[in-house]
């Protein structure tokens, strides 16, 4: 089985951000990861069993209201091999803290 992952950035219209946040956490397999209220701007991911689930997603997001724009910016595929499934893939991956700056 597959599961896709598509990392999208939504514009919301700066007067219904809380409004558009909870439509989009609503919508089945969409979590929402960031969101700047000043700007309208959101990060989320939606996890989908198929391209074509992942493309009616997007097309599904950017059709809400006060979606002014939704633009996939990362698609990731994982698949769910049964011969591995209960395998330690070893070792975890640690977050990366942005330096002082703000860049890596």
């Amino acid at each position: 089985m597959q599961i896709h992952y598509s990392g999208i950035v939504v514009v919301a219209d700066r007067l219904h951000v809380a409004d558009c946040q909870r439509s989009l956490e609503d919508l089945p397999g969409v979590e929402v990861h960031y969101c700047q209220p000043e700007t309208g701007r959101l990060v989320i991911v939606q996890e989908t069993l198929s391209a074509e689930d992942q493309e009616r997603g997007l097309r599904e997001i950017q059709a809400l209201p006060w979606v002014e724009a939704a633009a996939l910016v990362e698609h990731r595929i994982d698949q769910d091999d049964s011969d591995d499934a209960g395998r330690d893939p070893g070792g975890t991956a640690e977050p990366i803290e942005p330096n002082e700056g703000g860049r890596q």
